[in-house]
């Protein structure tokens, strides 16, 4: 994914954030709650093809252990999906067939890890139809598999991978195109409906809309996690901006950065294996700034 999308992307998930903590405001609008719903179809759809993107290295092994967690990542959205039609269509089954966090994949065993995101491939098809409304399609299932298949192989084709990669970069170009079209003329227009009832709603709005170049920005989010119990710093957590695509690892002293990042209001959130998931505080990413934050950890047992 090319600089000026990521930051494309990032503003979209700002967007959708500050619309989807007023519902009261939007829902007087019934005409801009059906936009909404489209453009985080689109989001989505985005955030998996850029994964595919991702995870494509022509001529080259596949790391494992990274191809792993984004296939993981990956399978969740997909089952995400899955599971939205299903609790749409109140067919129980299907919600458990498909009821998968990234988080339960992640630790899935290798031998299993294949076969449950199968059976979220298996059951994404056989309802494709169906799901198109939702933001899936043959296309998208396609590479998938594919990816799935690389990372039983470990070692793509190159070939295959050069001709697979060029397919995404225009897939998610024209996903781009169709989501600025339904934020300009679907989301922007109807917001207007609302500029005299609630201005500071539609204020807020318009500067979450702000496009920020993030390749000339120096806004940062950095910090430290750290154990509780022994104040010993946690290396190789992951720390990520809630509903956004902006995550890191922590490094051998539990220290994070997070570059290029669109300024506005976020929820960060900290997880290591063996200790309490943490939600911090909601913070605001000051435009121009290093913002630092520090994560502390509690074990399972305390």
């Amino acid at each position: 994914m090319r600089s000026i999308q990521e930051t494309k992307l990032g503003m979209y998930n700002v967007v959708l954030t500050s619309l989807e903590a007023r519902p009261d405001l939007v829902a007087e609008i019934p005409a801009l709650e059906t936009a909404i719903t489209r453009l985080k179809t689109k989001v989505v759809a985005i955030g998996i093809t850029g994964q595919q993107e991702d995870l494509i290295i022509s001529g080259v092994a596949v790391d494992k252990a990274m191809a792993r967690k984004k296939l993981s990542i990956m399978g969740a959205d997909i089952a995400t999906l899955v599971f939205t039609y299903a609790v749409e269509i109140n067919d129980q089954q299907l919600m458990k067939e498909v009821n998968y966090s990234a988080t339960a994949l992640k630790k899935t065993k290798d031998d299993q890890l294949p076969l449950r995101l199968k059976n979220i491939y298996d059951k994404a098809k056989e309802n494709l139809t169906a799901l198109e409304p939702f933001g899936l399609n043959i296309q998208l299932l396609t590479s998938f598999n594919e990816l799935l298949d690389t990372y039983k192989d470990k070692v793509p084709n190159p070939r295959r991978a050069a001709s697979a990669k060029k397919n995404i970069k225009a897939n998610l170009t024209q996903l781009f195109k169709e989501a600025d079209e339904i934020l300009k003329l679907q989301v922007d227009k109807r917001m207007v409906a609302l500029k005299y009832s609630y201005p500071d709603f539609v204020a807020e709005y318009k500067s979450n809309r702000i496009l920020i170049d993030a390749a000339k920005t120096t806004t940062q989010f950095k910090g430290t996690v750290t154990r509780k119990s022994d104040g010993a710093r946690v290396a190789n957590a992951t720390v990520k901006l809630d509903n956004t695509i902006y995550q890191t690892i922590t490094d051998e002293n539990g220290a994070f950065v997070i570059k290029e990042i669109p300024y506005g209001n976020y929820t960060a959130t900290a997880t290591s294996h063996g200790l309490e998931t943490i939600a911090a505080t909601p913070i605001q990413i000051k435009r121009g700034q290093i913002n630092r934050i520090k994560f502390t950890l509690l074990s399972k047992s305390e």
